[in-house]
């Protein structure tokens, strides 16, 4: 008799494990696919960050191109390389996606004299762009269901299901 009320206590806590599980693993993954789980999501985040890095550090802007943000390690970084990202995103290419980088030159900033002067003690011959946005696309668009994402200067995530994510698609959960 024991055995059975024993049994019975096993068989209670583990459907009630089950049903929490079932209800909290799908919550934890959708937050941990949004939260940098995603490489994608990742990779767009590490461009952001280096790009607001290379415009500190250089005071010309942000980067013409994803290229000016990678190089190799075998020189100084520069304006042209400045080796803030791996070779790969560099490339473009990355966990199965094209990254875009789109430099935006608007009226929105403009570079003062004082930056100018630094720029060109940091051997910076040209300026780089004010703004900047990149498109992260799926390589094989073929398939139903793909992502798309999209981010600028400003950081936020933005993402689409089979269209060219924008400005104004929808931020990702999280995202201010």
């Amino acid at each position: 008799m024991a055995s059975r009320k024993v049994l019975g206590g096993f068989l209670g806590v583990a459907m009630a494990l089950i049903l929490a599980s079932a209800i909290a693993i799908p919550i934890y993954l959708r937050r941990y696919m949004a939260d940098g789980g995603n490489p994608v999501t990742q990779a767009m985040r590490t461009i952001v960050r280096a790009a607001s890095s290379y415009r500190s550090t250089y005071s010309k802007g942000f980067p013409p191109s994803l290229q000016a943000l990678g190089g190799s390690t075998g020189q100084p970084p520069s304006c042209q390389h400045a080796q803030m990202i791996d070779h790969h995103l560099a490339s473009g290419f990355k966990a199965g996606y094209r990254f875009i980088y789109s430099p935006l030159y608007d009226a929105r900033s403009k570079l003062d004299k004082h930056s100018s002067e630094i720029a060109k003690a940091n051997g910076c011959a040209t300026f780089g762009p004010p703004a900047f946005s990149v498109n992260a696309n799926p390589e094989d668009v073929s398939k139903r269901g793909q992502l798309y994402y999209y981010t600028d200067d400003t950081g936020v995530l933005r993402r689409e299901i089979d269209k060219l994510a924008l400005g104004n698609s929808p931020k990702l959960d999280g995202e201010d």
